[in-house]
């Protein structure tokens, strides 16, 4: 199943890897980008908050874990931020380049693609900022581009967390 659906993420992902969309050529307020930064493996882990007042209020709980083959992967939670209660999870793998994330995301509301990544902003005083694309499987061209920052470095815990590690044997 998991083979399945990381096929389905890599198919999906080509797409958009193919033809870059036109809003992100000249940047825009709420995504300035100067270029992307390797992606932060290092520090992606815990939990982080949308920034901005926007239509996404939202939690993303960050966990690297590993496949049977030992590669990394990101294993994502979005939280309701008022109960923290899980509103949808996915499990994302590192793109060829290095530079993002992208996660398969499934829950009662739907499902999405979800590119993370690290980036230096434009302007005098550039600085790193991590931030999500989001990319509705009905509508794949109705990008949402959003900032996160950490608000804790432990990541939520899933009950079955130990399950994962135990699918390989």
């Amino acid at each position: 199943m998991r083979k399945i659906l990381a096929a389905f993420v890599i198919s999906f992902a080509s797409l958009f890897a193919i033809a870059p969309s036109p809003a992100l050529a000249g940047g825009d307020s709420v995504f300035p980008l100067d270029f992307p930064l390797p992606f932060p493996w290092d520090t992606i882990e815990g939990l982080w908050m949308v920034e901005g007042d926007n239509e996404l209020n939202a939690y993303y709980s960050f966990e690297l874990v590993k496949d049977c083959e030992g590669r990394q992967l990101l294993q994502v939670m979005q939280l309701d931020p008022a109960s923290r209660q899980v509103v949808a999870e996915g499990v994302g793998y590192k793109m060829n380049s290095g530079l993002q994330v992208w996660v398969a995301m499934e829950g009662p509301a739907g499902t999405y693609m979800m590119r993370i990544g690290a980036y230096r902003t434009k302007g005098l005083n550039p600085k790193t900022v991590t931030g999500v694309r989001i990319f509705p499987f009905k509508s794949p061209g109705n990008e949402q581009r959003y900032r996160i920052h950490k608000v804790e470095e432990q990541p939520m815990q899933k009950p079955y967390d130990a399950a994962f590690s135990t699918l390989c044997n």
